[in-house]
């Protein structure tokens, strides 16, 4: 498999590489991690470690991340309903490391606003919440939202875990918890509900004011006009589209577009980028890949016609 590291290419396989026997922990009992418990292995890690040695574990933790196929090209939004603000932070933190975006509750009294407009793709869910508790929100939300709820509360009971899967959640997960548990669970019902055991949902678009790209069939639509597309022209465009207005870096580009090959000239994204603007521009699409100079390139949404 390989990886892009800094613009470099790196190749991890082979091996099975190990970090440590345990993972973070928030709640029970041990050292602690911004006030909550936390043990790494067999030796405890605090908040108060050296910046090199904190810096150490996040790298070999991301590199972990790579060889797993974990980091996905395009970033999944969580929503975090807990009202423990350290342990939100923290669950916060750890998912934006693995390339998720992470939208933490800021009005108990507004769940369902603020959820609603962050449209995620998947929810974790207190129980013991102010104002109303975690059965109440998730039976609000399953009215607007069919994405995966994980539930995650102190409380252990049978019957808690049974109300929580009777009112709309999908899955339990008890404090204290360790981080691996949480991924793993994300990962899990991310596949299902998006991914590749996700049932078939037609065909795939990304549709940005009056242009709608049509993966499968490697087409963009502009109004009443369809614009043929080769393989690397649909995937640069799909990358942009469906990242805009976020800017997408040229690493993610070269990963994307050639990552069986473990050298490629940065010059030729260079060429396919400007092939792809050509090709917009003889349609009259102008203007719309924009170069962010040190970072990558940003799709400007094409307005409709009045």
């Amino acid at each position: 498999m390989n990886s892009r590291i800094g613009g470099k290419v790196a190749r991890i396989g082979g091996n099975t590489l190990r970090i440590g026997g345990k993972v973070p922990r928030i709640g029970g009992n041990g050292p602690r991690i911004g006030g909550k418990p936390s043990r790494i292995g067999d030796k405890p890690f605090s908040n108060t470690a050296s910046p090199p040695a904190e810096r150490a574990f996040h790298f070999c933790d991301i590199i972990v991340g790579i060889a797993k196929g974990e980091f996905a090209m395009r970033n999944h939004r969580i929503f975090i309903v807990e009202d423990d603000k350290k342990i939100a932070r923290l669950l916060a933190d750890t998912l934006r490391k693995y390339q998720y975006d992470v939208a933490i509750v800021e009005d108990f009294d507004n769940v369902e606003e603020e959820c609603s407009a962050f449209d995620p793709h998947l929810i974790l869910l207190d129980i013991n919440l102010p104002s109303y508790d975690g059965y109440y929100w998730c039976r609000q939300l399953r009215q607007t939202t069919t994405c995966p709820i994980i539930f995650i509360s102190a409380r252990s009971g049978d019957m808690d875990q049974v109300f929580a899967l009777e009112n709309g959640g999908d899955d339990f997960i008890t404090k204290p918890f360790h981080y691996e548990i949480v991924l793993a669970k994300i990962r899990s019902h991310l596949r299902r509900a998006f991914g590749e055991y996700a049932p078939s949902q037609g065909e795939r678009t990304v549709k940005l004011g009056s242009l709608e790209l049509f993966i499968e069939r490697m087409e963009l639509h502009l109004r009443d006009e369809e614009i043929p597309l080769q393989k690397k022209e649909c995937v640069i465009l799909e990358l942009l589209m469906d990242a805009s207005p976020k800017v997408v870096s040229r690493e993610t580009l070269l990963e994307e577009l050639w990552d069986d090959q473990s050298f490629v000239d940065e010059n030729t994204l260079n060429v396919n980028m400007t092939r792809v603007r050509k090709k917009l521009t003889d349609y009259g699409v102008q203007s719309v890949i924009e170069t962010v100079r040190g970072s990558g390139y940003r799709f400007l949404v094409a307005p409709e016609e009045s």
